[in-house]
């Protein structure tokens, strides 16, 4: 007999810095289409991490889904090579469309070679904030603290600005 999984709470974190405003419009859109209705985050300009480079558009999004996680991967990476995401290059580094499984319904451990939750929830604003946004109450998997608890308690960088960027608005620079 197959397992066939329920539909779940999935949090993805999805980012941008090449023609950012439009990736991350797009990245949006696709998950509505194969979704329907999803949780969206405000979008938030930070600072590139591990390299140097543009800044980042950053948001969070919320689907629900009974796919599981090698699926939704096999999905997410097939979107972003849709919109000419570069996987030669080395993993700090500009791209045009970013998206992590973050957290999988309640999922920890090893699946489909991701780690999940995520460490980058808990160790960088621009994954943690979009993600308080949406999901303030959640619990994360780990640690049993909420979400919202763990930005108060966020000691790293706080670099994030608000933007439009659904509307197709990028920031300058």
């Amino acid at each position: 007999m197959i397992a066939v999984e329920h539909a779940v709470d999935v949090y993805l974190g999805l980012g941008s810095n090449r023609d950012p405003g439009r990736h991350i419009a797009a990245g949006f859109r696709a998950l509505r289409e194969a979704f329907g209705e999803i949780d969206a985050s405000p979008v938030y300009v930070s600072p590139a991490v591990g390299f140097d480079g543009a800044d980042f558009l950053n948001a969070a999004a919320r689907i629900c889904t009974d796919w599981p996680v090698g699926r939704l991967k096999a999905w997410l990476t097939a979107l972003e090579n849709a919109h000419g995401r570069d996987r030669s290059q080395p993993k700090f580094s500009d791209r045009s469309l970013d998206i992590d499984i973050l957290l999988h319904g309640q999922k920890v451990g090893q699946f489909d070679g991701l780690t999940l939750p995520r460490d980058e929830i808990l160790e960088h604003a621009h994954v943690l904030k979009p993600l308080a946004d949406i999901a303030p109450d959640l619990r994360h998997p780990v640690t049993g603290r909420t979400i919202a608890e763990h930005w108060r308690q966020f000691q790293g960088d706080r670099s994030l600005r608000p933007v439009d960027a659904e509307g197709g608005s990028a920031p300058s620079g």
